[in-house]
C-alpha cells in the first residue's frame, strides 16, 4: 500500500483497486468541491436516483453517495465480465444490480481501512441503498442541513461518470475539530 514518509496515500491505494476490479484503464479524480444545503442539493437529483448511505463511525453521522446512473451500469457490466456498456433507461437497480454495485462500494471502504489502519478516526459502513432522493430527507438527513459535496469523476476508458459525495456541515466540523 503507498505511503509517504508522514502519512498513507489512499489515492493511490484506491486507484490499484479500481485497476484490479474494473481494468487497467480504470481512472478517477476530484472534479470538484462545493458546499450547499442539503435538501437543495437532493432537489436537484432525478426522481428515481442512486443513493448509496454510509455510516461514518463514532460520529454516527451519515454521508450520502449519488451515483450517475450511467456510470452504475458501466460497473456493473464490468464487475460481471462486460465490455462496459451503459444503460438506456433510468430505473431502480435489481436487487442483483445493488449487491455487485455493493460489492464494490465496500471493497473502496476496505481500501480506505487498509491504508489509514488504526491510524483511521472514522470506520466507514454501508448502510443501504435509497432510490428516492425524498427518502433520505425523511430518514438520513435534514433538508436544512449545510453540506459539502465532492464530486468524483470515475470511468474506464473513454466511458466516464460520476460519484457525488455529500458530506453534512456537522461531520466535517467534528473531524476538522479530531
Amino acid at each position: 500500500w503507498g505511503t509517504t514518509a508522514t502519512r498513507p496515500v489512499p489515492e493511490q491505494n484506491l486507484l490499484k483497486m479500481l485497476m484490479k476490479h474494473l481494468g487497467e484503464k480504470s481512472f478517477y479524480y476530484v472534479d470538484s468541491v462545493t458546499t450547499c444545503i442539503c435538501g437543495e442539493f437532493l432537489a436537484r437529483l432525478p426522481d428515481c436516483a442512486t443513493l448509496a448511505v454510509v455510516g461514518a463511525e463514532p460520529s454516527g453521522r451519515k454521508i450520502v453517495a449519488h451515483l450517475d446512473y450511467n456510470l452504475v451500469h458501466l460497473l456493473i457490466d464490468r464487475l460481471l465480465g462486460g465490455s462496459g456498456e451503459v444503460a438506456s433507461e433510468n430505473r431502480p437497480l435489481s436487487e442483483t444490480e445493488a449487491g455487485v454495485i455493493q460489492y464494490l462500494i465496500m471493497q473502496v471502504m476496505a481500501t480506505i481501512w487498509k491504508t489509514f489502519g488504526d491510524a483511521g478516526r472514522y470506520h466507514f459502513r454501508f448502510e443501504k441503498f435509497v432510490f428516492n432522493p425524498s427518502d433520505v430527507e425523511k430518514t438520513v438527513l435534514s433538508a436544512k442541513e449545510s453540506a459539502v459535496t465532492v464530486t468524483f469523476r470515475v470511468g474506464i476508458g473513454e466511458h466516464s461518470g460520476f460519484v457525488k459525495l455529500l458530506f453534512p456541515k456537522q461531520f466535517i466540523e467534528k473531524v476538522a475539530l479530531d
